[in-house]
C-alpha cells in the first residue's frame, strides 16, 4: 500500500480508507417492545460490530415502554451513554411511529383543537337525508352544470331528479395508529408549538450537551397537512385563503370540487404555504438553533397528487438535511424506476440549490424476510449514484415478539444469516459517502417540475361516489402528467444530461444574473418547461421571460401555459420570448444536443444510474450503479487524464491505464463502480494507492470469466463435493395451535386466527399492538375480561427419530415467563428457560420429555395479559422436517446432498450450510487431466447457489462473500498451486423461519392473516430455496496469474 503521511485530514481521500461514524449507515432502530438497559447495550454493540455509525431511536407499533415517560428518558440517556462509549451517533426520531406531529397522542390529548378537520363530499340518497345531514353546503350536478345550493333548494332539486351531494365537515377519525386520536392539523401554529414542547424541548432539556456531536439529526416521518378524504380546512386556512385570493372558499365549494381547477390551485397554494410556514420552517429553525439537522421525509412518492403533500420539493428545501425514502419493495419493481429517478433527482436538486452538504434517505428494507444484503446493495448503490450521503436503514426491530414480526419486515439483526456479513456493505457505503460529502454536483440545465399542474387535477376519493366520470377524468389526467413528466426526466437522465429539477416555490426567490437563472447556490444556463406544465405561477412566468430576454436559453414545449390557473398575458409573453418546441421528445433531444453529457457516451441502460461530482481542487468523482439483475455496461470518458478506480472493499485506489479515451465499464448486477479523475497526482488527494499485484492476490468476484486474466480457457471441470454439513441446529416451526379459555377450546387454528380469538375473548376486536400506538400505558392498563387462557401446540416425532431427538431438542417460545409451560403434561420450571437469539424469545431443553408419535406443548395462565400474544412455536435439534398430511413430522436426520435443501428436511432452516469442495482434483481435471502442467495460469470458480449469500473460504486467502448467483470467483493461485479444499457456506433466507408460508404479496400482518384457517399439508407450504443448486465449475485459464 502506498499512502501519504504529509496530507491534511481534509484531503478528499483521507476518510475513504477509514470512514468516520457520521458517514456510516445508521440503523432505523425500531423500538417496539419492553425496552431494557441490557437489550439496548446488546443492540448497540451489535450495530458497532456490523460497521454501523449509530441509530435513529425510532418508536414503532408495539412499544411497551411508555413513550415520553421518565422510564423512556432514563433509557434514552442510557443508550446515549453507551453510544458514546462505542463511538456511535444516536439520532432523534421525533414521533411514536408516524406520521409525525401528534407526539404519540400527547398533542391532541393536551389540546383537542389541534385535531385536523376536512370537508368531504357525501352523496345524498333521499330528501329526508338532506334534512338530517349537518352540511357546510350542498351541490347539484345537473346537465353538466354544478350549482351551489341552500338546503331547501337541494331538496327541491332532488325531488326534480337531480343528483345532489352535501359538503360535510368532519374531524380526523380517531385511529389506533395515532394512539386513539385523530391526526393533528400541521397548518396550525399551536399544533407545532405543542409538538415541539412535547418532544424536541424535552430532548434538549436532558441532552443539550450532546446536540451537534453524538446527536446529529432529528428525523420527521411523513408529516402532512392534508389528512383525511377531501380537503383539509380550518378557520385559519379559511381566513388566510380569503386574504390571499380575494374571495371566500366557503362560497366556492362547487368550484373547489367541480370547477376548472383555479379554486383548487388557490386552495393548495394557501394550504402549502401554511404547512411550510407553520410546521416545516419552525421545526427546522428549532433544530438549527440547537445545532442539529432537521431531516426526514414527506410523501414524495405520491407526486403529482397533492392529496398528502402539495409540494414535496418545497418542503425539502426548508430542511437543513433534505431527505426522502426508497425501500426494497419499491426499487425491486421495474415499473417504479421512473418515480425513483424523479424522487432522487428532486432530492439531489434541492440539496444542490440550498447548499446542503448532507442528505438522508430511509432506505433498503420492507420487502419481507427474504430481503438480504444483496437487496440493500441494490438500493444503496442506486442512492449513492444520486449523491445521497445519509442512510437510515429500515428496519432493526428491537423484538420480533407477537405481531411485531409482521410489521414491515425484514429486520437488520438476528436471526438473518446474512447479518453477520453486513459490515462489508456498511464499509462500502461509508467510503463512498466520505467522498460525496467533500464534493458537489453542479449542473447547468434545469427542468421546471409541474407540481402545481397536479393541483388542478386532484380528485378526492369521495368525488368518485358523487361524480365518477369527473373523478375518472381527473385521475386519468394526473396519471398522464406523472407518466409523461417522469418519462422526460428519464430520457434526459439516460442521455447523460446533467440537470436539476426546479420547484416553483424556490423560483419565487430566484434571480437572473447575466444570461443565467440563479436559484440559491446554483446558476443555470438552460431552463426547460415541458408540455406537461399547464400552469405556472405569475412570478415564474415573469422570471423565465426575463431570463430569455437577457439571452438565456429557455425552452417552452407546447402552448402558452395558464398563469396561476387562469388565462394571462404573462403566459403568452413567455411563449413568445422562449425557444418553442413542439413536444417533450423534441425538448429532450434539443436539450441533449445543446448541453450534451460531460462524460457519458451513448444511452444508459434502463435501471442503470450515474453521478458526477466535483471536488474542491477540480477533480471529478464518477459513480456508476446497476439496479438490474444483469450486468450493465457504461461507456464514458474522463474529464481529466489521471484516473483511479476506487476499491470499497478495503479503501484503496488503483490507477486506470489510458488517457482521455472511452472507458467502457461493466457493472455487475446490483453493483457500483467508482472512479476519480484528476489533473494532478491522485495520491495527493489522500487516497491510499494499492498495489495491483496485491489486489490480484485476493479472492474476488468478477462479472464474467471471459478474458478476466488475459488468458484463454484451458478446460473446466465440476468440483467434487466431499461433505455437506448444517452449521446450526435444524428448525421446525409450529404455526397452528389450539386456543382455549377456561373449559372452551377451539382446535387447529392458524396462530394469527388464534391470537385474534384470544383478544376477542379479552374484549378487544383484535391484537391491540397490531398497527397501533399505545398512548401512555393504555394498552397495558386497560380493563380486560378475566379468563384463563390456554394454548396448545402439537408436533409428531417419527419412531426412527426418537433416539436422535432425545439427544437434544429445544423448544422456543415467546415470552415464556408469562405462561406455565408443560410438555406431555410435565411442567417446565422457570429456570429451564434461556434467552434465544431474539429479544423476548426463550428456549428450553425438552429432549427428555419427548416420545414417539404426537407430543403436546401446553401454555396456560390464570388470566389474560396483553403481552400474551399467540405466535408460532419452534423446535431446534438434529432432525429432518418431513411433510405430512397436516403440517410436518420430525424425522431422522439424513445425509445432505446437492440441490435445494428444503426438500432434504430443512424447509424452515434459516442458517448456514457448509460444502467442502475438492478444489485440487477439479483443478487437475480442468488443467488437462494429466496432473498440473506448469504454474502459470488462473483459476476461476462458478458457484450456483440459492440463498442470501455464499461465503467462500480457501486456505491462505481472505474469505469473501458473494451475493449474486451464479458467483464467478477469481482464485489467485497457479494451476499447480491449488489448495486441496474450498469451503462454501450458503446462507438461507429468514423467510423460511418467519414466513409467510401460505400467501404472497407485500409482507404485512394482513399477509400472515390470510393463511388457511386450518393447517394444510406440509407440501402446500411455500419456502425460499437454499443451497448449492448445481455443481461448482472450476475453469483453468492459461496466462498470467
Amino acid at each position: 500500500m502506498n499512502g501519504r503521511d504529509d496530507l491534511p485530514e481534509s484531503a478528499p481521500g483521507a476518510g475513504f480508507r477509514v470512514p468516520a461514524a457520521t458517514h456510516r449507515v445508521m440503523a432505523f432502530w425500531s423500538l417496539n417492545g419492553d425496552l431494557s438497559e441490557e437489550g439496548i447495550d446488546r443492540w448497540l454493540r451489535d450495530f458497532a460490530d456490523k460497521g454501523m455509525g449509530g441509530a435513529f431511536m425510532h418508536p414503532r407499533p408495539g412499544l411497551v415502554t411508555e413513550y415520553l415517560s421518565d422510564r423512556w428518558w432514563d433509557l434514552w440517556a442510557h443508550a446515549l451513554s453507551t453510544a458514546k462509549q462505542l463511538g456511535l451517533h444516536l439520532q432523534i426520531y421525533d414521533e411514536n411511529s408516524y406520521p409525525s406531529g401528534f407526539a404519540g397522542g400527547h398533542v391532541p390529548s393536551r389540546d383537542p383543537n389541534t385535531v385536523a378537520g376536512h370537508v368531504s363530499l357525501l352523496p345524498i340518497a333521499s330528501v329526508d337525508q338532506i334534512a338530517r345531514t349537518p352540511a357546510a353546503g350542498f351541490i347539484t350536478i345537473d346537465d353538466s352544470r354544478v350549482l351551489p345550493l341552500t338546503r331547501d333548494d337541494a331538496a327541491a332539486r332532488m325531488r326534480a331528479g337531480a343528483r345532489v351531494a352535501a359538503v360535510v365537515a368532519a374531524r380526523a377519525t380517531p385511529r389506533a395508529f395515532s394512539a386513539g386520536f385523530g391526526y393533528v392539523d400541521l397548518t396550525l401554529p399551536d399544533t407545532t408549538r405543542r409538538f415541539l414542547e412535547s418532544t424536541h424541548d424535552e430532548y434538549w432539556k436532558r441532552f443539550a450537551a450532546d446536540f451537534g456531536t453524538t446527536i446529529e439529526y432529528a428525523f420527521t416521518d411523513e408529516p402532512n397537512p392534508a389528512h383525511g378524504d377531501g380537503f383539509a380546512v380550518n378557520d385559519l386556512l379559511l381566513a388566510e385563503f380569503a386574504d390571499e385570493h380575494g374571495y371566500r372558499l366557503e362560497e366556492s365549494w362547487d368550484d373547489l370540487w367541480f370547477g376548472d381547477g383555479r379554486v383548487r390551485y388557490d386552495y393548495f397554494r394557501t394550504l402549502n404555504r401554511l404547512f411550510l410556514d407553520n410546521f416545516v420552517t419552525p421545526v427546522d429553525q428549532w433544530c438549527r438553533q440547537k445545532g442539529i439537522g432537521f431531516t426526514g421525509h414527506f410523501w414524495e412518492h405520491s407526486w403529482p397528487s397533492p392529496g398528502k403533500q402539495p409540494d414535496n420539493m418545497a418542503a425539502m428545501a426548508r430542511m437543513a438535511v433534505p431527505s426522502n425514502d426508497l425501500l426494497e419493495f419499491q426499487i425491486n419493481r421495474p415499473d417504479f424506476w421512473p418515480k425513483a429517478v424523479l424522487n432522487l433527482k428532486e432530492l439531489a436538486s434541492v440539496a444542490s440549490q440550498t447548499g446542503a452538504k448532507r442528505t438522508m434517505v430511509e432506505n433498503g428494507g420492507a420487502g419481507g424476510y427474504d430481503v438480504g444484503i444483496g437487496n440493500f446493495q441494490r438500493t444503496d448503490n442506486t442512492l449513492l449514484s444520486f449523491g445521497v450521503t445519509g442512510y437510515a436503514a429500515h428496519l432493526s426491530h428491537y423484538t420480533l415478539a407477537g405481531t411485531r414480526k409482521y410489521e414491515w419486515p425484514q429486520t437488520l439483526g438476528e436471526p438473518a444469516a446474512w447479518w453477520k456479513h453486513y459490515r462489508s456493505h456498511g464499509d462500502h457505503v461509508a467510503r463512498i459517502v466520505s467522498l460525496l460529502t467533500v464534493s458537489e454536483e453542479r449542473n447547468t440545465v434545469a427542468i421546471v417540475e409541474p407540481t402545481r399542474t397536479g393541483w388542478l387535477h386532484f380528485a378526492p376519493s369521495s368525488l368518485a361516489a358523487v361524480a365518477p366520470e369527473v373523478a375518472a377524468a381527473r385521475n386519468a389526467a394526473s396519471k398522464s402528467l406523472d407518466e409523461r413528466f417522469t418519462s422526460l426526466v428519464l430520457d434526459l437522465f439516460e442521455c447523460g444530461v446533467g440537470f436539476d429539477l426546479l420547484d416553483e416555490d424556490s423560483l419565487a426567490n430566484a434571480t437572473v444574473e447575466g444570461k443565467r437563472l440563479v436559484v440559491g447556490k446554483r446558476a443555470y444556463e438552460c431552463v426547460a418547461v415541458s408540455t406537461t406544465t399547464e400552469t405556472l405561477a405569475g412570478t415564474t412566468c415573469e422570471l423565465l421571460s426575463k431570463c430569455a430576454s437577457a439571452g438565456g436559453t429557455v425552452f417552452l414545449a407546447g402552448s402558452a401555459p395558464l398563469v396561476d390557473a387562469r388565462p394571462d398575458p404573462r403566459g403568452k409573453l413567455l411563449a413568445t420570448s422562449a425557444i418553442s418546441v413542439a413536444n417533450d421528445a423534441e425538448l429532450a433531444a434539443e436539450v441533449a444536443r445543446r448541453y450534451p453529457s460531460t462524460h457519458i457516451g451513448g444511452t444508459v441502460t434502463r435501471g442503470g444510474s450515474w453521478h458526477r461530482r466535483i471536488l474542491a481542487d477540480g477533480s471529478f468523482l464518477y459513480l456508476f450503479a446497476n439496479s438490474t439483475d444483469e450486468p450493465v455496461e457504461f461507456s464514458w470518458t474522463s474529464e481529466a487524464p489521471n484516473v483511479i478506480e476506487l476499491d470499497t472493499s478495503d479503501g484503496t485506489a488503483y490507477p486506470v491505464v489510458g488517457e482521455g479515451e472511452s472507458r467502457p465499464t461493466v457493472v455487475p448486477a446490483h453493483g457500483l463502480a467508482a472512479f476519480v479523475a484528476t489533473h494532478g497526482d491522485p495520491a495527493a488527494l489522500g487516497f491510499t494507492m494499492g498495489d495491483p499485484v496485491q489486489r490480484d492476490a485476493r479472492l474476488r468476484v468478477v462479472t464474467g470469466h471471459a478474458g478476466v486474466s488475459g488468458g484463454i480457457d484451458r478446460g473446466d471441470a465440476v468440483a467434487p463435493v466431499t461433505s455437506i454439513r448444517r452449521v446450526d441446529p435444524n428448525v421446525v416451526v409450529i404455526d397452528y395451535c389450539s386456543v382455549g379459555r377456561d373449559d372452551e377450546v377451539i382446535d387447529d387454528l392458524h396462530v394469527s386466527a388464534a391470537d385474534e380469538q384470544l383478544w376477542r375473548w379479552a374484549g378487544v376486536g383484535g391484537n391491540a399492538w397490531d398497527r397501533a400506538i399505545q398512548f401512555r400505558r393504555n394498552t397495558l392498563e386497560r380493563s380486560y375480561r378475566r379468563f384463563a387462557p390456554r394454548v396448545v401446540y402439537r408436533f409428531a416425532v417419527a419412531d426412527a427419530a426418537v433416539d436422535s431427538v432425545r439427544c437434544g431438542l429445544d423448544l422456543v417460545i415467546e415470552r415464556a415467563h408469562l405462561h406455565r409451560v408443560s410438555v406431555n403434561g410435565a411442567p417446565l420450571s422457570d429456570d429451564a428457560w434461556q434467552p434465544w437469539r431474539i429479544e423476548d424469545f426463550h428456549r428450553a431443553e425438552i429432549a427428555h420429555l419427548v416420545s414417539a408419535g404426537e407430543n403436546v406443548v401446553e401454555l396456560t395462565a390464570d388470566r389474560f395479559d396483553p403481552l400474551m400474544e399467540i405466535s408460532p412455536a419452534m423446535l431446534l435439534g438434529d432432525f429432518a422436517v418431513v411433510p405430512d398430511s397436516r403440517g410436518f413430522t420430525i424425522g431422522a436426520a439424513n445425509a445432505l446432498e446437492g440441490g435445494d435443501l428444503n426438500a432434504q428436511g430443512m424447509p424452515f432452516y434459516p442458517g448456514d450450510v457448509e460444502y467442502s469442495i475438492d478444489l485440487a482434483a477439479a483443478t487437475t481435471a480442468a488443467a488437462g487431466g494429466g496432473g498440473p502442467t506448469g504454474g502459470a495460469g488462473t483459476l476461476l470458480a462458478e458457484i450456483p447457489f440459492a440463498g442470501s449469500y455464499a461465503e467462500v473460504k480457501i486456505a491462505g486467502l481472505e474469505p469473501m462473500v458473494a451475493l449474486e448467483s451464479p458467483a464467478v470467483l477469481r482464485i489467485p493461485v497457479g494451476l499447480n498451486e491449488a489448495p486441496a479444499t474450498m469451503k462454501v457456506r450458503v446462507g438461507a433466507s429468514a423467510q423460511n423461519i418467519f414466513g409467510p408460508w401460505h400467501s404472497e404479496g407485500l409482507a404485512l400482518s394482513s399477509t400472515w392473516a390470510q393463511s388457511p384457517l386450518h393447517q394444510p399439508p406440509g407440501s402446500a407450504y411455500r419456502f425460499v430455496p437454499h443451497g448449492l443448486t448445481g455443481g461448482v465449475r472450476i475453469v483453468a485459464q492459461d496466462g498470467p496469474r
